[in-house]
């Protein structure tokens, strides 16, 4: 958890987001997001360039992502 907030603070940085925890019984905003951000079932990996909306979805899902830098995409 420290890591992904330490990431979501940086900026002008590709992301990869992976998705580590289900989506059955959360409130329908988060996963509406999720489902946004390209993230369906449990394990799914997506990279995202790290800019202002993107910084807003992981924080309203960080507690069901992990975060990685990723320096080529």
């Amino acid at each position: 958890m420290e890591k992904n907030r330490e990431i979501i603070s940086k900026n002008n940085i590709n992301v990869e987001v992976f998705l580590i925890r289900s989506l059955i019984g959360k409130l329908n905003k988060k996963v509406k997001v999720l489902k946004a951000l390209g993230l369906n079932k449990i394990g799914d990996k997506k990279v995202h360039f790290l800019n202002q909306s993107i910084k807003g979805m992981l924080n309203e899902t960080i507690n069901m992502i992990l975060l990685s830098e990723v320096s080529n995409v």
